[in-house]
């Protein structure tokens, strides 16, 4: 008789009752025998290669025209790709998401190769996501015909923590050229808003820290790689929900550990 294969990310019990019968076939299937990532050696080619339930990883959509620019100011070249919808102008790392938001809501989509860590720790990622937007101001304008009175930022995850941090900055004076102020609007999608929320009695990540495929211990990994102090955790660019807020639409999942951050303090 063979020993049953013990499961390396099961599904607390108290979390099944809650669950979709249909996502705790899947988690069975595809993710309870997986090993955490968070519990391996860092690898920079396998941590970032996709698999086919990574999010955003459906079929792109027929866009208009994707363009490729590179940002060079500081010398790190940094790539950005453009995503135009078809049809006429409007009068007024994932492709799938972002072909979707353009043809959805018809309007010119960009996407940033942003530095990432632990090869390059905060706030390199803030940085490129700032110049990529001066970029936006500037060249972007013109080479992509772009209406600069109606910008608005988005992201998922670390990206709509990058998204909000770019729209508190638009409201700055010091930028050089200035942000547009204020942002039509933030899209954050399950963001990441306050780097020192723990899974502890009374924390924000408490009351769902069994949440399936991406833990607590997977975010203290992922902010282990990224900043180099806790010091950093208290930062508003780190830490976007110290900060004011402007117009958003913040999209949270019900067992999301990081729900909590969709909301105001």
């Amino acid at each position: 008789m063979s020993t049953p294969i013990e499961p390396k990310q099961p599904l607390h019990p108290s979390l099944i009752p809650k669950l979709d019968p249909e996502y705790v076939v899947f988690h069975e299937k595809y993710i309870q025998h997986a090993t955490p990532r968070y519990t391996l050696p860092w690898d920079s080619v396998k941590m970032r290669a996709g698999s086919s339930y990574t999010v955003g990883s459906k079929k792109p959509l027929e866009v208009g025209k994707i363009e490729e620019f590179e940002l060079k100011k500081g010398g790190h070249g940094r790539k950005m790709r453009a995503y135009t919808p078809p049809g006429e102008p409007p009068i007024a790392g994932w492709a799938s998401m972002v072909t979707n938001l353009c043809v959805g809501a018809k309007c010119v989509v960009l996407s940033v190769d942003y530095r990432l860590a632990p090869e390059h720790r905060f706030p390199a990622a803030v940085e490129d996501a700032v110049e990529a937007l001066q970029w936006v101001l500037t060249d972007g304008k013109v080479l992509l015909n772009l209406d600069t009175s109606k910008v608005a930022t988005g992201g998922v995850s670390a990206g709509g923590n990058l998204a909000a941090v770019l729209a508190l900055k638009s409201a700055e004076d010091s930028s050089n050229p200035p942000l547009p102020a204020p942002m039509a609007l933030q899209l954050l999608i399950v963001p990441t808003l306050d780097q020192t929320a723990t899974d502890a009695p009374s924390g924000r990540w408490e009351s769902n820290k069994y949440a399936p495929m991406v833990p607590p211990a997977w975010m203290n990994w992922a902010k282990s790689l990224y900043f180099r102090t806790e010091d950093d955790w208290l930062e508003w660019e780190a830490s976007p929900l110290f900060g004011s807020r402007g117009i958003a639409e913040k999209g949270t999942q019900g067992l999301d550990w990081s729900r909590r951050d969709g909301y105001p303090l």
